[in-house]
């Protein structure tokens, strides 16, 4: 996915939820992304002592 998709994507959802919705659904979003992130590190990271 390219940047100008991006850009209609941002777009697209800052009509749907609005400004004050929309940060509130990219901290959640980035939440979720950290933490599947730090999960996805320990299960390599068992993995590797197996």
């Amino acid at each position: 996915m390219g940047v100008p998709e991006l850009v209609i994507i941002a777009r697209v959802a800052a009509l749907v939820f609005g400004p004050k919705k929309l940060l509130e659904v990219g901290q959640s979003i980035g939440k979720t992304v950290k933490s599947f992130q730090q999960t996805k590190a320990f299960d390599v990271a068992k993995a590797g002592k197996n």
